[in-house]
């Protein structure tokens, strides 16, 4: 063996000490979605079509709630319920596309580090303190809707025996839109809710009966 075989090039030498290992083939093409994601997430056009689709509900609390504060005397405080249900979902729908928004920017800039530094510089990157701020906020938003939800259940269920769309002045009156603008919106995330819940069930339930047919 000469002593030319034995020499290591400079560059295979960095590779060694850094521990960096060139990319396989698979590596690349996987990456190529992840990458796609990452440019259409941080497209202007994708965050306003995202925040447009998120501040529609949002925005028709606000206003129904605003527009028809007076106009639900046998519980005001339903569309209190809306306005304040519809100014926390436009904060909380904001803040969440400014957090997608500096997300998706952060992996942008930590694609392929060039060299340990880089690497380093891109994992900070990716660790943003403003995304760690807006995301503590958003659950604290979350949490308070989900606490409003509770009480917007009380009110609007409470009233829903008692509840008339005609005579403005009887004290049982309340705007139809207001009121059934509201009942839909609590009613179906506890369908949902519902749906969730016992799909499982039913399909453990079929299943158990399908083993059993076989078995018989």
């Amino acid at each position: 063996m000469t002593a030319t075989e034995t020499v290591i090039s400079l560059e295979e030498k960095n590779d060694l000490t850094t521990g960096s290992v060139p990319p396989t083939e698979s590596a690349v093409r996987a990456k190529g979605p992840a990458v796609a994601l990452t440019q259409l997430g941080s497209s202007p056009i994708f965050l306003s079509i995202g925040a447009l689709l998120s501040l529609i509900i949002p925005l028709l609390q606000l206003y129904i709630g605003w527009r028809y504060a007076d106009e639900c005397p046998i519980n005001p405080k339903i569309p209190k319920y809306l306005f304040v249900a519809g100014a926390v979902g436009i904060v909380s729908a904001i803040l969440n596309q400014i957090r997608t928004y500096l997300s998706a920017k952060s992996m942008k800039s930590s694609e392929e580090p060039a060299d340990r530094k880089t690497g380093i510089t891109a994992a900070v990157g990716v660790n943003n303190p403003g995304v760690s701020v807006i995301t503590i906020i958003t659950c604290f938003l979350n949490i308070f809707l989900i606490v409003w939800f509770i009480f917007g259940c009380i009110w609007i269920f409470g009233a829903w025996s008692h509840v008339r769309y005609d005579y403005p002045d009887h004290p049982q009156f309340c705007s139809a839109l207001v009121y059934r603008f509201a009942y839909i919106l609590i009613l179906i995330p506890i369908v949902f809710l519902f749906v969730c819940c016992c799909c499982p069930f039913c399909l453990a339930t079929t299943a158990a009966i399908g083993m059993r047919a076989q078995g018989a």
